[in-house]
């Protein structure tokens, strides 16, 4: 069957049997079904559908520990807590800081501090300007849509001064700096898309210098004071991994996608900008053989989110990108550990999957994979409560069993990973979020 035949099938038996405890069941031992509190405002047109949302999520068997919130350009509309997760737990977003962060540094643009064509030669004095040295190039614009030319054999990227203490010691510039010295450069800018970590810690240097605030400040003035975000920063010290170290709660990360969906965040004019293309004409037209399967399975790539065009099968060794994935204009960031947040700006709907699923550490499950399907089973009955069309899914691979949704190992997507080597740098930002909150 597909996801769609199966979800409604669920969404049948689920209305009738919580449709029936909400009314009877109030005050009974056990969970209670509180559609009300659940779903949100009282005046919400679509309860009963909240409900069919509600039971998919309690009994999806893969993830524990996870909330999952949805709303639209008015706000939200559903929250969800399961296990001992709650809406102000602490979680570390490992790679789903790219987007706010990269929220965080247009804001700088939309105050005039510089433009997404600004070349980082004319920012930074260091910066060769030389014709002759393609580095010359680079601009803000490729450096958030990972386009700059800077590369790395894997997805993670790294110099000393973005581990350990370099965080601490080093300046952000001066870690651009090194990033500029050390790190490979291998295309000319604009032509090849890259994903690593060193095209954001340039961006967020570059756009602090420009506004003449330190990027801890410009964190903070663009993104976690703005929107009154009290569980979210960046780890640790004045040079944090912009591209990793986030940290942030459901409740936090919910503001941030209604705020951006609504335009409360930044113009319109500068949206626009972040949602384009960044992998079609007449932008980069080739992509580093280090990246070539998150583009296979996850879509095309924007300015730090991606556009999504999901491949749950990886024996296709091709981008499945088409026109309707293009029309649909959907965006995500999803993380390492899970966190899979989404806007939908067709339909003007955001939703979100947030967990923290340290793969590698304290997990030995597959918590993006898992999200992923989740997000696939659950979104054509969040849109229907919300009284919205849902963009079209791709349905699971063979051998696929929804009624305990895991892919079969040899259809599994193979999402954006870091080196085992780097696992004691998660542990170590794992303690520090632990003391923080402590």
């Amino acid at each position: 069957k597909s996801v769609v035949d199966t979800v409604k099938a669920l969404q049948c038996v689920m209305i009738a049997v919580l449709g029936w405890a909400a009314v009877v069941s109030a005050g009974s031992s056990g969970t209670t079904v509180a559609p009300i509190s659940t779903a949100g405002p009282q005046d919400d047109p679509h309860p009963i559908d909240w409900l069919a949302v509600e039971a998919i999520l309690k009994t999806y068997k893969n993830l524990k520990n996870f909330g999952f919130t949805a709303g639209d350009a008015t706000g939200r509309k559903f929250s969800y807590v399961g296990g001992n997760l709650t809406m102000n737990s602490s979680l570390i977003m490992a790679s789903a800081s790219k987007f706010p962060a990269a929220m965080a540094i247009a804001g700088a643009v939309a105050d005039g501090h510089l433009t997404f064509d600004t070349t980082a030669a004319s920012v930074f004095p260091w910066w060769t300007s030389s014709a002759d040295d393609r580095r010359s190039r680079v601009t803000l614009r490729q450096l958030l849509s990972f386009t700059s030319g800077f590369y790395w054999g894997d997805e993670s990227g790294w110099v000393s001064c973005m581990e350990g203490n370099g965080s601490l010691l080093v300046t952000p510039e001066d870690c651009a700096k090194e990033i500029y010295n050390q790190a490979p450069f291998e295309f000319e800018p604009g032509t090849t898309w890259a994903y690593n970590s060193f095209h954001l810690q340039i961006a967020a240097a570059m756009a602090a210098k420009a506004a003449g605030i330190t990027v801890q400040q410009l964190l903070h003035k663009y993104l976690i004071t703005k929107l009154g975000l009290s569980g979210t920063g960046w780890l640790t010290g004045q040079n944090p991994l912009i591209a990793a170290a986030m940290y942030t709660t459901v409740e936090d990360y919910d503001k941030i996608l209604a705020a951006y969906l609504s335009y409360d965040l930044l113009p319109k004019e500068v949206t626009d900008q972040m949602e384009l293309d960044y992998l079609s004409p007449p932008y980069a037209s080739h992509i580093a053989n280090s990246s070539i399967y998150d583009v296979r399975f996850l879509g095309h790539y924007c300015m730090c989110n991606w556009y999504e065009c999901l491949n749950l099968n990886d024996t296709i060794d091709h981008s499945v990108w088409d026109e309707q994935c293009k029309e649909a204009q959907v965006h995500q960031d999803l993380g390492l550990f899970g966190y899979y947040p989404i806007i939908d700006r067709k339909n003007q709907v955001y939703m979100q999957v947030g967990q923290q699923y340290l793969e590698g550490l304290n997990s030995t499950g597959l918590g993006c994979e898992y999200a992923l399907i989740l997000r696939i089973l659950v979104t054509p009955l969040a849109y229907k409560a919300m009284g919205k069309p849902a963009p079209p899914m791709p349905t699971p691979p063979p051998g696929t069993d929804l009624d305990l949704p895991t892919l079969p190992s040899t259809t599994t997507p193979r999402i954006p990973k870091w080196p085992a080597s780097k696992a004691g740098y998660w542990t170590e930002l794992q303690r520090t979020l632990k003391n923080k909150s402590e």
